[in-house]
């Protein structure tokens, strides 16, 4: 179980493999005063993958491109000779 850096979530994980969100509320009025001066932490809108996953997926475009590449030369090549 951990807690984010406001104290505001806790994230608990099971063996199941399950991920758990709560929201903690605090009733005391000095604290939510204590939190109201803290700045916030933006959420970002990316989404994270291992670095390896991120490399099969940049080689796969690249070959992707190459083709379309390659595919385009091609067809510029036969209306050439159609035309010829």
């Amino acid at each position: 179980m951990r807690l984010n850096y406001d104290n505001s979530k806790l994230f608990s994980i099971g063996l199941d493999g399950v991920l758990a969100c709560f929201t903690i509320k605090d009733n005391d009025p000095i604290s939510k005063q204590k939190l109201q001066n803290q700045p916030t932490v933006q959420l970002s809108e990316e989404i994270l993958i291992e670095k390896q996953r991120q490399d099969q997926l940049v080689t796969a475009i690249n070959a992707l491109k190459e083709e379309i590449e390659n595919q385009k030369k091609s067809a510029n090549q036969q209306l050439e000779q159609e035309v010829n």
